[in-house]
């Protein structure tokens, strides 16, 4: 994979036999040419086994002796050790790092759990969140993750697949059957190319345990995912739309419109559920009116010949629901996508105080103000109630006013089939 830098591997990763096969597997089928390869090493951890090098015969190998570092996170140790990127941090060296991150790929067990409750949401908290990547390789505007990659600058694949194993067997003991949404803290979908094989795996391994995976993502790399069977029937795979501009102007190192309606049409074809999540909307000229002229515009003002064509599109997909979102950046966020395009993104709009559920103090998200998204909403859903009646909103508190359902992330697959 020519934009990937260095494969980084934490040892630990192959101490249980089931990791040992399933990443012999993993490593074998990868797609890693050009990357050079760094395996941690520590005189008191876990001796990495001979059998990890000979899968990288046509890479460098390089050992990263973490003692000799006086650096006390993996982190810090591994930009000190490639030393590309390592001084007081200016704006600027932020987001060379957070750039320089994307070139990183690192394997590793994670501390916490993989599936928990994601309590952050102020209108659906509680939903089950699979979190098997960290960090995310797409370069969105708009994403809230340019903030949490500002610390953590790196993007951590996690393998500790007995770890899974023992997940997914829990949620069966339980008679858990809510759908686990892999899709709040990245892109697993901009790493599938280079591992195919690691997603198939956690595919199969939530099938065997009768588990229902919720996969969002704006990837087209999804032709080595095997045919659905009776155990993956229940998988649904959602593409994060946009219209063709918007995706063009804002979702950058992203597949295109074409290239996302074509790999919806390939999955549905191979049996999997297909859906699609329209969010944030994009309608051009009331981004530039609120982002670049910093204005307030009418809604019959607006063009929306770019957002019926995507709706058509989707119609013609016979996909099986349909999420509706527009932006909805903290102000902090906000100020950082300022100073990372300052030729397009000059304005801040209409601050709207959206009190959290869960927490003592409200917090305050930069959104449309709500007549403009209410009838945006309203007239999706005119256009397409006859083909995809099934139209939820997302992080919305128009769910609400406007009648619509919440996205699934906290329905059980029972329910989602009644829909």
């Amino acid at each position: 994979m020519k934009d990937i830098k260095y494969i980084i591997i934490r040892p630990r990763v192959f101490e249980s036999k089931i990791n040992k096969i399933i990443l012999g597997r993993m490593f074998e089928s990868s797609n890693i040419e050009g990357a050079d390869v760094l395996i941690m090493k520590k005189k008191s951890a876990y001796i990495p086994p001979q059998e990890i090098y000979s899968y990288f015969d046509s890479n460098e190998i390089y050992e990263i002796n973490m003692d000799q570092f006086d650096e006390k996170t993996d982190i810090k140790i591994i930009y000190k050790f490639i030393n590309e990127i390592n001084k007081d941090i200016t704006f600027q060296e932020y987001i060379d790092k957070i750039n320089f991150g994307k070139k990183l790929l690192y394997l590793a067990p994670r501390s916490s759990k993989y599936i928990s409750r994601f309590h952050k949401s102020p209108e659906c908290p509680g939903f089950l969140q699979g979190v098997f990547i960290r960090g995310c390789r797409n370069n969105c505007k708009y994403c809230f993750l340019r903030l949490t990659m500002r610390i953590r600058p790196i993007t951590s694949l996690y393998c500790d697949f007995e770890q899974i194993v023992h997940e997914f067997k829990q949620l069966r003991s339980q008679n858990n059957r809510e759908i686990v949404n892999c899709s709040e803290s990245g892109g697993i979908g901009s790493i599938l190319n280079m591992f195919p094989e690691y997603w198939n795996e956690i595919q199969r391994l939530a099938g065997l345990y009768h588990q229902t995976l919720l996969f969002t993502t704006k990837t087209n790399n999804i032709y080595n995912i095997p045919k659905s069977d009776k155990r993956t029937k229940n998988n649904i795979y959602a593409w994060s739309i946009n219209t063709p501009e918007g995706i063009q102007e804002l979702e950058l190192s992203t597949a295109s419109y074409k290239e996302r309606i074509k790999a919806m049409k390939h999955m549905r074809s191979i049996g999997y559920r297909v859906a699609a999540r329209f969010d944030p909307i994009f309608v051009k000229d009331l981004y530039h009116s609120f982002f670049i002229k910093g204005e307030i515009c009418k809604f019959r003002d607006l063009n929306l010949k770019s957002v019926f064509k995507v709706l058509d599109d989707l119609i013609e997909n016979e996909i099986e629901y349909l999420v509706l979102g527009t932006y909805r950046g903290y102000p902090n966020l906000n100020n950082f996508i300022e100073l990372s395009f300052p030729d397009n993104w000059k304005k801040i709009f209409d601050l709207e105080e959206i009190p959290y559920e869960d927490r003592k103090h409200p917090t305050r998200r930069v959104k449309y103000p709500i007549k403009i998204r209410s009838l945006l909403y309203k007239t999706i859903y005119k256009y397409v109630k006859d083909e995809i009646p099934n139209v939820r909103l997302c992080k919305e508190p128009l769910i609400r006013g406007i009648g619509y359902g919440r996205c699934l992330c906290k329905a059980s697959i029972n329910k989602t089939k009644q829909n």
